[in-house]
């Protein structure tokens, strides 16, 4: 086999770069979706502008296709992309006069003064949430934030951030840790989310790819510079818009890239024995879940920013989760026991299962089938939160006696009746985003009450590790453990039959 008949995901660094070096487009389209979201973070961590960012790393892999017969280590394609991408920066903010900390604008003028052409398709963020994630961001120094950034659009995976910054994983979990602080804790929860939706997609790398010169010439066409600087030039339009606007072939390529989102967003419907997705079904509460006929509906989301989950047994309602959920669920393992491939899709979903039979089995199955992703346990020692009892007569935590169960609470404020102490491990590795091994020994049935208020400069997250020390006796003592984890791996999938 050639490598022109490989795919070209399945080509390295090296074998990419010699591919596009001949002149071919697919391979440097290749690299552009491998590294778009890595250029476009630190474009974004240096000027705290989507439109902006995606401007100029566009500008990065055009100036790579031009310049690629001057790449003479083609395995350090990632550090010299990054060095171009840097230097773009460092010029433009020269130009703009400032240092890399581009202020957002005010909340009160963007009413007024926002422009009317729309974001990137894939960008669901309006500029008022521009203005409070970089207003949250702007804050923190750079060595700091260019890792947060990244962990967000880089599917969380804390190995991909190593590698891109060429620095250790547990370097990594530290700056993520004081990024996180520094952060306030009122909008770290918006942070997140706003980063993870405007990672660069399909759409970025059709619309590089539409602007390419050819490999070889001295110069663009006359064309192909007009629409170069119509697309640097345009700076209030969103990328994606932009390119919609250029010449006849990038106009084809967008719409290539348009086709690319629309399959995306079909609805995917397996064993479905009842009727069609019925959108009464999707009101149900978890009575009325436990009603529904047998079904399994994932499609992408009808309910964006408005997610939730209903359970009943095992039937289960989601409503705008990821696909990363999707494998939380179909395996039960909580996140920080994920290990992940590159490039999981970013997509939301929602999910409806009442299957009777199988249903995780059948969503694994799915997983892999729609998506190329399998999974399996392994035994990994890694950076844990050990949880052990520090005062067992705390008052904050008492043997169940009642009946029933409940669980309520607010901000600040958590009551939990009837649960075991591996549930509050769970939802402790929620909360710190590690994984929490339960050392404390306690195997009954427990009541919980917490309160906590954070002090001044105390984070959310440290406000609530005093409490627990101080109300219910339990601490949680950072170590490393070899522990179960969830391997999850890509893999072949093979070709429809005809």
């Amino acid at each position: 086999m050639t490598l022109k008949a490989m795919p070209f995901a399945a080509l390295n660094d090296v074998e990419l770069v010699g591919e596009s070096m001949a002149g071919n487009r697919e391979a440097f389209g290749q690299i552009v979706a491998r590294y778009q979201s890595l250029i476009c973070s630190l474009a974004y961590s240096a000027t705290g502008s989507l439109s902006q960012s995606e401007d100029l790393a566009q500008d990065t892999f055009v100036t790579a296709w031009k310049q690629l017969a001057g790449l003479r280590e083609p395995e350090k394609l990632r550090a010299w992309l990054c060095g171009i991408a840097r230097n773009l920066i460092n010029n433009s903010l020269r130009k703009q006069g400032h240092e890399p900390s581009h202020r957002a604008e005010s909340l009160e003028g963007l009413s007024e003064s926002h422009s009317p052409e729309p974001l990137p398709v894939e960008n669901t963020i309006s500029n008022e949430e521009q203005a409070i994630l970089w207003r949250s961001l702007e804050r923190i120094p750079e060595i700091y934030r260019e890792p947060l950034i990244l962990f967000y659009r880089e599917q969380h995976s804390v190995e991909n951030v190593a590698q891109i910054l060429e620095i250790s994983e547990e370097t990594v979990h530290q700056r993520l840790s004081r990024g996180r602080k520094l952060l306030h804790q009122e909008v770290l929860a918006f942070v997140e989310g706003a980063l993870e939706r405007t990672r660069p997609g399909p759409a970025f790398t059709m619309g590089v790819l539409a602007v390419l010169p050819v490999l070889g010439t001295a110069s663009m066409t006359a064309t192909g510079m007009a629409a170069s600087h119509a697309s640097t030039g345009t700076k209030g339009a969103g990328f994606f818009a932009k390119m919609l606007a250029m010449t006849p072939g990038a106009k084809i390529a967008a719409g290539a890239a348009a086709v690319v989102i629309t399959a995306v967003v079909t609805p995917i419907v397996i064993h479905q024995i009842s009727s069609a997705d019925n959108p009464r079904y999707w009101e149900a509460d978890s009575a009325g879940l436990e009603k529904l006929p047998p079904v399994f509906v994932l499609r992408p989301t009808q309910f964006a920013r408005q997610g939730g989950v209903t359970r009943s047994g095992n039937k289960i309602m989601s409503k705008d989760i990821r696909v990363i959920e999707l494998l939380e669920y179909a395996y039960g393992f909580t996140h920080p026991r994920l290990i992940l491939p590159v490039n999981v899709p970013a997509t939301h979903f929602d999910l409806l299962l009442t299957l009777p039979d199988h249903p995780l089995e059948t969503l694994q199955e799915t997983l892999r089938t729609k998506f190329g992703l399998t999974a399996h346990r392994e035994t990994r020692a890694t950076s844990v939160l050990i949880l052990k009892v520090r005062n067992p007569n705390a008052p904050g935590l008492q043997i169940h006696l009642g009946a029933g169960s409940s669980l309520s609470g607010d901000a600040h404020e958590l009551t939990v009746r009837d649960t075991a102490i591996a549930g509050l491990a769970e939802s402790l590795e929620w909360r710190f985003d590690l994984p929490v091994v339960d050392q404390t020994g306690l195997n009954g049935r427990y009541d919980i009450h917490l309160q906590w208020q954070p002090r001044p400069g105390e984070s959310d997250r440290d406000a609530f590790r005093r409490a627990m020390l101080e109300q219910m006796g339990l601490e949680l003592v950072p170590g490393r453990e070899a522990i179960e984890m969830l391997i999850v791996e890509k893999v072949k999938q093979a070709p429809a039959s005809r």
